[in-house]
């Protein structure tokens, strides 16, 4: 699942996993509210990796992170937070906060692709 804001980084990463040649099926949310509705409303099945865009309008990553980390059949999902930001302070808050790790959004396909390949062996 891929819980972003931005239309363009859904395209970007649909591409990237389309790329991987492998039976993926890829969710897509447009905030932490919607995401956490979609989630909720999946019955027994949940995602195998949820990446979590940092800087989000309304629930913001961080926000998001904490809810899912609440909820007893979210909390095991490996969130990968997903963001330009490459601050030490965002990292730290992240992995605190419960994140599995932390991808700087790359600026090529080949590079996301490369990235995600470790995710879906």
């Amino acid at each position: 699942m891929l819980i972003d804001d931005d239309n363009d980084d859904h395209e970007f990463f649909t591409e990237a996993v389309d790329s991987l040649n492998c039976e993926v099926e890829l969710l897509h949310a447009l905030s932490g509210k919607e995401a956490l509705s979609i989630l909720e409303k999946m019955d027994k099945r949940v995602p195998d990796f949820i990446f979590l865009d940092l800087n989000m309008p309304a629930m913001n990553g961080l926000q998001c992170l904490k809810k899912m980390k609440e909820d007893e059949r979210l909390k095991n999902i490996p969130v990968i937070m997903y963001s330009t930001s490459s601050a030490e302070s965002d990292i730290n808050a992240s992995m605190s906060g419960g994140a599995t790790a932390y991808v700087v959004k790359p600026s090529s396909i080949s590079t996301l692709v490369n990235g995600l390949k470790q995710f879906f062996k």
